[in-house]
């Protein structure tokens, strides 16, 4: 949809999740949203699952990444946050994707991939500041995966070391 709730003259691209309500921003312009689409020819077919993944991985790109991530299927949530972090595109809508989906995700896997992304954003410092790590921290749930354990201990060391 388009959301014209911050700029009445350039709206952002969001998608409206029907189940919880939640308004998720997909592309901060229409302008980007147009820039992301591709020629009809290398469209991801949707009716396949793996071909879906296979034809995002021989050509990624944020349009489908955001797709992906926002499936009902693990595969496919998996894929699309490692394709979009590829992509390099739209870091702080990613960041705030990562803690949406480290929080909900009903999948233990994509929890310990997303709370990994996380660690390693904080290690390199791309996120640095203590509030923002501190967000990390707060973000990432109390999990029954001891790599999801470790992760959360290791960006808790790296705020307090």
């Amino acid at each position: 949809m388009l959301d014209y709730s911050k700029n009445q003259h350039n709206p952002n691209v969001a998608y409206l999740n029907s189940d919880s309500g939640e308004l998720i921003e997909l592309f901060p312009t229409f302008n980007e949203f147009m820039n992301e689409l591709v020629p009809e020819d290398d469209e991801i077919l949707y009716d396949h699952e793996e071909e879906e993944i296979n034809q995002f991985l021989r050509n990624p790109n944020l349009v489908h990444a955001k797709k992906l991530v926002n499936s009902d299927n693990e595969d496919l949530i998996y894929q699309g946050i490692e394709c979009w972090g590829q992509t390099g595109k739209d870091k702080s809508e990613f960041n705030r994707l990562l803690f949406h989906i480290v929080q909900h995700t009903k999948f233990l896997s994509v929890q310990a991939l997303v709370s990994e992304i996380l660690w390693r954003k904080v290690a390199s410092e791309e996120i640095k500041e203590k509030s923002a790590i501190q967000a990390v921290i707060d973000s990432i749930p109390d999990s029954p995966l001891d790599l999801v354990k470790e992760y959360k201990q290791k960006i808790v060391e790296e705020l307090n070391g």
